[in-house]
């Protein structure tokens, strides 16, 4: 039972989400289940119980924490884990703060960080709702939830545009283990600005930017920066990566409402090193160097991937689909040996 301070407080905070594009039916169930839960069930929150009974998949989910957290509904925590025993080592209350490396006493060994594997993000309901219980104030219970990875945060559209602050330190790089980029460029863009001028071109680049925008959001991704008129987008799997690349292209080859915009793109994913770039969150490494090798390829209207998207298991159900499938060996740019890479076209 909430006290009447906490009632004031929450009412005025779900007054505040309400205006941040939440639905009012899933407000409900979230106010049902702050004031229903089990305290000791709220610090932390268990991510899959919140998922189950909000019915909401991960990336939803992760999304309406995200929103709890920025209305004052709930805390957040980051927090380094052991590989060997999952007990936490550090706890940071802003990425920034999160080290590239840490040491666990109980197994006496140290380990690198893995944004994908081992800082796990912990929700707690906001005290000013609900203390934490004491049987849990000290207690372990208190971190272990493993269900929320610093990549979910990272690929999430919400996180990047709203929590601008989270950032990695300067002179840090965080390693993630394997991350999905896609790159995609406009072909032909120099004679579309000489063709209809620099105004209208660039109505049409923007549109086209607000559509990647919607789809790779859709698609549980989010858009790391754009160059020029290229966007550079990552997500935490192969599969929703692939999707969101063959939505893109079916959105503008086969819709016909702007025949003037051809995308050219490729996929690829890897390893990276999570960095502070201009005061934002970017990639560094190999594999992003080659998924924007692997763009280049593309001859617009298709989709180039490389061969860890190729044989990543959950991206066989999007390659069904697709009507040719080409395979080359490809030069690459700072690559010595030809690389393995696939196009996806909507045509035979």
């Amino acid at each position: 039972m909430l006290s009447n301070d906490a009632l004031t407080y929450l009412n005025s905070r779900m007054a505040s989400l309400q205006t941040d594009r939440v639905e009012p039916e899933l407000a409900v169930k979230l106010r049902d289940y702050i004031t229903k839960t089990d305290p000791e069930k709220l610090h932390p929150i268990r991510s899959e119980d919140f998922r189950k009974t909000l019915g909401l998949s991960k990336y939803p989910a992760v999304t309406l924490l995200l929103k709890s957290v920025k209305h004052g509904l709930m805390d957040i925590d980051w927090s380094t884990c052991c590989p060997k025993c999952s007990g936490v080592t550090h706890h940071a209350s802003s990425l920034n703060t999160v080290e590239e490396a840490s040491f666990c006493p109980m197994c006496d060994v140290g380990f690198d960080l893995s944004v994908d594997e081992n800082l796990q993000v912990i929700f707690s309901v906001s005290e000013n709702l609900i203390p934490v219980p004491e049987s849990v104030r000290n207690s372990q219970a208190m971190a272990h939830d493993h269900g929320i990875t610093g990549s979910d945060l990272l690929n999430n559209a919400y996180f990047r545009h709203n929590f601008s602050n989270e950032v990695v330190s300067e002179d840090r790089g965080l390693k993630i283990k394997n991350i999905t980029l896609l790159f995609t460029d406009l072909k032909g863009s120099t004679e579309l600005y000489e063709k209809i001028g620099d105004l209208n071109a660039y109505r049409i680049v923007r549109e086209h930017f607000g559509i990647l925008d919607e789809i790779i959001g859709r698609n549980n991704g989010t858009v790391v920066k754009t160059i020029g008129d290229a966007v550079m987008a990552s997500f935490s799997n192969s599969e929703d990566g692939l999707n969101a690349g063959i939505e893109i292209q079916e959105h503008f080859t086969l819709s016909g409402k702007n025949p003037s915009v051809v995308i050219k793109m490729g996929l690829h994913a890897g390893p990276a090193l999570v960095v502070n770039l201009n005061g934002k969150i970017d990639y560094f490494g190999s594999t992003v160097n080659i998924a924007a090798r692997v763009q280049n390829l593309s001859k617009g209207g298709d989709v180039f991937i490389s061969k860890s998207i190729f044989d990543d298991p959950r991206s066989l159900k999007y390659l069904r689909k697709m009507p040719a499938i080409f395979r080359y060996k490809a030069k690459l740019k700072g690559i010595k040996e030809d690389y393995q890479v696939y196009q996806l076209n909507r045509k035979k």
